[in-house]
């Protein structure tokens, strides 16, 4: 995609953009621990996640992008990184009212393998409305990595 860049650079992650993903603790704890990938379109952020790994498998913490398209740049970006380090699978999470996030990921090739019910849920048990949906369960997704692009082309 043309200016579409990336860098993982710790330095360059704007945490205010991760913010409504989790809360700051949990977002700086993750930010020690990962890879970062800040994505930019002509300059301007438009995508980031924190990617931790261990040994086959890798596992997308913390991402926010502002449309599908750089989210779809940003996760491809990240397959095929996972790829090249000879890392087999990578997983992904959302609740259950991001039905955006929801089809995108499944139009990556991810497939769900876990559901976390009420994870979503504060401590006084209070979720948010998304969609007229409320948003209380946290749904896992798996993206084996083999050879070829585990995404295909939707027409």
């Amino acid at each position: 995609m043309p200016g579409f860049a990336v860098s993982m650079d710790k330095n360059r992650v704007e945490v205010s953009f991760l913010r409504e993903t989790a809360p700051l603790p949990q977002i700086l704890r993750n930010l020690a621990t990962s890879t970062p990938f800040i994505c930019t379109r002509d300059g301007v952020l438009v995508a980031e996640c924190l990617l931790q790994t261990q040994k086959n498998a890798a596992d997308v913490v913390n991402y926010a992008y502002t449309t599908e398209e750089d989210g779809r740049e940003m996760l491809l970006y990240v397959m095929d990184y996972c790829r090249v380090q000879g890392i087999s699978s990578v997983t992904i999470g959302c609740g259950n009212a991001e039905l955006d996030t929801y089809a995108l990921l499944q139009r990556l090739g991810f497939r769900i393998v876990e559901i976390w019910p009420d994870y979503l849920l504060d401590e006084n048990k209070v979720a948010y409305v998304k969609h007229s949906i409320v948003n209380r369960d946290f749904i896992r997704f798996r993206a084996d990595l083999g050879e070829e692009t585990a995404a295909f082309t939707i027409r």
